[in-house]
């Protein structure tokens, strides 16, 4: 994995990101207020912030470190930088079938495809 990869896999996690946010803008102030939906905005806009500004500055090699770390249970762990990056981004998509299923228990319109190759497909559609 590149730099270049890491870059393009931040877009897509935020193309998909966008996506999801535009289909719970549709939602009414009362669906929109019930229980976690007020903060998810905010929240993933200041991780966007984060996680973009941290990979702007890590090279290819600093991708094949490998980290020690300490699971939120305490275990101790050590993974490849780049493995640890990709994990992110594809939690990132069980998070968004979480509110996916959300909007759809709230009857409303679920956001357009949030797919990879859907990213990949418009990222290289010829401009109108």
């Amino acid at each position: 994995m590149t730099g270049k990869d890491v870059k393009i896999l931040i877009d897509y996690s935020y193309w998909a990101r966008d996506r999801l946010l535009e289909a719970v803008a549709q939602l009414s102030h009362e669906q929109f207020t019930r229980d976690h939906l007020a903060s998810l905005t905010s929240g993933w806009r200041d991780l966007e912030t984060q996680i973009r500004a941290y990979f702007a500055s890590v090279d290819d090699r600093a991708l094949e470190r490998v980290l020690d770390y300490k699971s939120t249970a305490g275990v101790a762990g050590a993974s490849v930088l780049w493995h640890m990056f990709q994990h992110v981004v594809n939690h990132s998509t069980y998070h968004r079938g979480q509110v996916t299923t959300m909007l759809r228990q709230l009857g409303s319109t679920p956001p357009k495809t949030m797919d990879l190759i859907a990213f990949y497909r418009e990222r290289t559609a010829p401009a109108d």
